[in-house]
């Protein structure tokens, strides 16, 4: 009898021990910290994705060096809400991440997606999401490439343009793709509000045609043709500069 109580508690501890161990490394923010605002506009016909959030932490994963660079994070996912009636979603992210590690926040993906191309207006399978990133890591050792405004800067929008690209998956079915111009990616430290607006030209579709020697071309929104060549996307510019965009 006193055998088994003892096995009984002998497993009991060691149960305690492994749960400790899985938790000692978890993301445990303070209440009350520091936290930044997500906000994404949505285009018509779209919906957010959940935000993504990477944390790092020197303390338990330092940044190791040369041919075996490893960096251990943790990784979390947030699902923004409505504001009202409006197209407008969001989602605040703590900035500690606490926890015996002490986390803190890195990174921050976003994105809309379209889960039918009829939401597009177009027919086909879409193979692409509309994404962008925000790197909020003040250690990252490569400060000195940043502006003075974008050291400081409290709120960092991303308003990327994006155009629909249809062309024949191989498989008697039209696949749609993006086409995108501006800037997805943005770094500042300082950020408190991240915004993710980006801008889906759904009346400005590419196609892939063929010209008379079987060669793979490029159909504009204006009806303009242009030879592939090796690209396998069009040029943005040239959708830019049809958007009246560039001069």
């Amino acid at each position: 009898m006193k055998t088994s109580l003892l096995k009984i508690l002998l497993l009991a501890v060691s149960l305690l021990a492994l749960a400790g161990c899985s938790s000692r490394y978890d993301l445990a923010p303070p209440v009350g910290g520091p936290q930044v605002a997500v906000t994404i506009k949505v285009p018509e016909g779209a919906s957010p994705k959940a935000i993504e959030a990477e944390y790092l932490s020197d303390q338990c994963f330092p940044k190791q060096h040369g041919s075996f660079n490893s960096y251990g994070s943790e990784k979390t996912k947030v699902k923004p809400v409505r504001q009202g009636d409006s197209d407008l979603y969001q989602a605040r992210l703590d900035l500690d991440g606490g926890g015996f590690c002490r986390w803190r926040l890195t990174l921050v993906k976003v994105g809309v997606q379209y889960w039918r191309a009829g939401l597009l207006g177009l027919s086909g399978s879409i193979r692409e999401e509309v994404t962008g990133s925000f790197e909020l890591d003040h250690r990252a050792g490569n400060e000195t490439r940043l502006s003075d405004e974008e050291l400081t800067r409290p709120q960092v929008t991303l308003r990327p343009d994006y155009y629909p690209f249809v062309f024949p998956s191989g498989s008697g079915y039209d696949a749609i793709e993006f086409v995108w111009s501006g800037d997805r990616y943005a770094r500042s430290p300082a950020a408190r509000s991240l915004v993710f607006e980006p801008r889906v030209h759904r009346d400005m579709v590419v196609r892939v045609g063929l010209d008379d020697h079987r060669e793979r071309t490029f159909i504009f929104p204006d009806g303009s043709v242009e030879a592939a060549g090796s690209s396998r996307k069009p040029d943005a510019r040239k959708l830019e500069a049809m958007r009246g965009a560039v001069p």
